[in-house]
């Protein structure tokens, strides 16, 4: 099962900007995730274009299982 960890934040025109980290294998805990999104406000890294999040909106830990029904590289016909 993959994991992965969204990110989003508010920005300057009070619109979401999600960031997605895939593959987590470690734990994490939602203190550290929110002081983590806060110092990537303050260090001003995720600036897009003419916005830039000011804002920590919400984190999610997405689990994905992903199961193949079939798949013809694989599969003789």
């Amino acid at each position: 099962m993959t994991q992965t960890l969204e990110l989003t934040f508010t920005n300057d025109l009070k619109k979401p900007l999600k960031l997605q980290l895939s593959k987590i294998e470690h734990d994490v805990d939602a203190t550290k995730v929110r002081n983590s999104m806060a110092a990537l406000i303050d260090l001003d890294i995720l600036r897009i274009s003419k916005s830039k999040p000011t804002q920590v909106q919400s984190a999610h830990l997405i689990d994905k299982t992903i199961r193949t029904l079939f798949d013809v590289s694989t599969t003789p016909n």
